[in-house]
């Protein structure tokens, strides 16, 4: 409310010394005038004819942003960082340093005349009314993403928009932990949304076979998969490839004292691009090849069942695997494609594969000391007879020295 006190205050002097333009420079002969005078009096006019309509469309009264705990829709990550650096934005360009700036710069216009000076003023005032009616638009676009989805240009628009009139309030799009530092309504919205995937009931859809037996069958249907898409050579040629040049890149990464020459350098660049050409070939071959039904439709089912059986095991903590898990679920892994190609079906063995190792490193570890004992035999207690002591020796007593005494 005092912004907007504030900004009343000083459009209203903004009118009085348009007022005071125009009855000095802007009363002269407009053919008298020339260079900077000529260019002064051009805006001006320019001021006379649009200024009060530009200063209606400014919104008088504070806006009331939307929050995000008012949201009738999941909004995506996207949308909860741009209505969170909207809300920041605002709340810092509520100060008074700009209002400020044009007050007193027009002040002293008034007293000396310097209209270099007042352009400066009127390009921030400009800027400022601008960045105003810029907030305007976008809370209103803001409640509009809270209701319905926008389109990806609206938000591209909103996103430059902000860039432009609140810089200061960007964040590197890979800083995710700084943006949710620095807003609270987002801190709480990810909170809550934390305690409900940790306390929701997983699927009680648990397979009867256990993790072992489970491992034991994918092994099997690796194999049988490879064998039925003709890549079981293959495979193994890749791997041997992958080895190859790994030894290669060490060899030329060493620069101790058996470090390659400079010829024998060229040499290993030649037999690297060789392998590597190669290792891409068969690459190519391998996501072209159409994985062979019915051993591709097992495969996803097993390797489904076993990550299952992993979230059910973890308890608790499987929860935190649960985002991963549903963007493999099998019921839907392919909603949008009716006709996945082959390089989509290997990318979905692989991503399976890799939640299951994922599963596997986030099992505790057994305690190594569990269970273990030492045999360590109690010390009895002092001044017990010595019937109950049994026959243990008795402690030797150490040789006392002579002492030497005179003769």
């Amino acid at each position: 409310m005092v912004f907007a006190k504030r900004f009343a205050q000083v459009m209203a002097q903004e009118l009085k010394v348009q007022k005071y333009e125009q009855d000095s420079l802007g009363s002269e002969p407009i053919s008298s005038l020339g260079g900077q005078r000529l260019t002064f009096r051009m805006r001006i006019d320019q001021d006379s004819n649009e200024f009060e309509a530009r200063l209606a469309a400014v919104p008088r009264k504070p806006i009331q942003l939307p929050k995000l705990t008012q949201a009738r829709r999941d909004i995506s990550s996207r949308e909860k960082l741009l209505v969170g650096r909207l809300g920041r934005a605002y709340s810092q360009s509520r100060g008074p340093k700009d209002l400020d700036f044009i007050f007193n710069g027009n002040e002293k216009f008034l007293a000396t005349e310097n209209w270099t000076a007042r352009s400066t003023v009127v390009r921030f005032r400009d800027d400022l009314m601008a960045r105003e009616i810029a907030y305007g638009d976008l809370a209103a676009l803001s409640r509009k993403i809270l209701v319905a989805e926008p389109s990806k240009a609206e938000l591209d628009d909103m996103e430059a928009l902000l860039d432009e009139i609140s810089p200061e309030t960007k964040v590197a799009e890979s800083s995710m932990v700084q943006q949710l530092l620095n807003d609270p309504e987002l801190q709480a919205q990810v909170i809550g949304e934390l305690k409900g995937v940790l306390t929701a009931r997983f699927d009680a859809n648990v397979p009867e076979e256990s993790d072992e037996q489970l491992l034991t069958a994918l092994k099997t249907m690796h194999d049988d998969l490879f064998a039925a898409a003709g890549l079981t050579e293959a495979r193994q040629q890749l791997a041997d490839l992958e080895t190859e040049i790994a030894l290669i890149d060490k060899k030329l990464e060493d620069m101790g004292v058996t470090a390659l020459t400079l010829d024998q350098q060229v040499t290993a660049g030649k037999q690297r691009t060789e392998l590597i050409r190669a290792r891409n070939e068969l690459q190519f071959t391998w996501n072209h090849t159409v994985p062979p039904e019915p051993q591709a439709t097992q495969l996803i089912t097993t390797q489904d069942a076993l990550i299952r059986r992993r979230l059910h095991d973890l308890g608790a903590h499987g929860a935190l695997f649960a985002h991963r898990y549903d963007d493999l679920n099998p019921a839907t892994m392919f909603a949008a494609t009716a006709d996945p190609t082959p390089s989509e079906m290997w990318a979905f063995f692989d991503a399976q594969a890799t939640l299951i190792t994922s599963l596997d490193r986030a099992r505790p570890a057994p305690n190594p000391l569990s269970g273990m004992t030492f045999g360590l035999v109690p010390k009895p207690a002092a001044g017990l007879p010595a019937a109950l002591l049994g026959n243990l020796p008795a402690p030797k007593k150490g040789k006392k020295g002579k002492k030497k005494g005179k003769k």
